[in-house]
């Protein structure tokens, strides 16, 4: 019996979030406690208690719909978002055209933090150094004149959080310094 009870925690272990998972192996654990007493005891109160859980149940799966349609949202948004940073980004668009795209992307940043998504405006992250604790390297591309090694070159994709929860992380490419790995691979040989 406790291997039955093993299997279903670890498929509710991957069914939902671990918050989440917690209180509803908590109500299942109940239910179970519940439907021993009905065994041994009758049914009057214990039916009200059941449905209660029942209800709890049905409040746990439908806020855990909820944040699913959210993510699904925010990452679509991050997509549109991207899309309009490498439209600002290319450099032969005329100068009206690209005053208001960079316009656009703006507004829609800044209203975005005003809400509570948090995207970070890409051109500001362009100035600073990588920082793992809320980007991921999509790609590193040889450094130049303009980008030291471990700057950040491009957004590849922008990240979103909602107060200290990260949705996605801001997908960048760096910059590497080659030259020293050449010089040593022409040592080498």
């Amino acid at each position: 019996m406790s291997q039955k009870n093993s299997q279903d925690e670890q498929l509710l272990n991957s069914a939902f979030p671990d918050n989440q998972n917690n209180q509803l192996i908590q109500l299942l654990k109940e239910m179970k406690v519940l439907l021993l007493e009905i065994k041994e005891n009758g049914f009057s109160k214990q039916i009200n208690d059941l449905g209660s859980y029942a209800d709890s149940i049905t409040r746990i799966r439908e806020d855990i719909d909820r944040l699913l349609e959210a993510t699904i949202g925010i990452h679509n948004l991050c997509l549109v978002l991207t899309n309009l940073y490498k439209i600002v980004k290319t450099k032969d668009m005329r100068s009206n055209q690209h005053k208001t795209a960079k316009k656009q992307l703006d507004i829609l940043l800044h209203s975005l933090n005003q809400i509570g998504i948090i995207i970070p405006d890409p051109f500001e992250l362009e100035k600073n150094p990588f920082d793992p604790t809320n980007q991921q390297i999509f790609d590193t591309v040889e450094s130049d004149k303009n980008h030291t090694e471990g700057s950040i070159v491009e957004i590849y994709q922008f990240g979103a959080s909602v107060g200290n929860h990260y949705f996605q992380p801001t997908l960048v490419i760096l910059a590497k310094d080659e030259s020293p790995k050449e010089e040593e691979n022409n040592d080498n040989q």
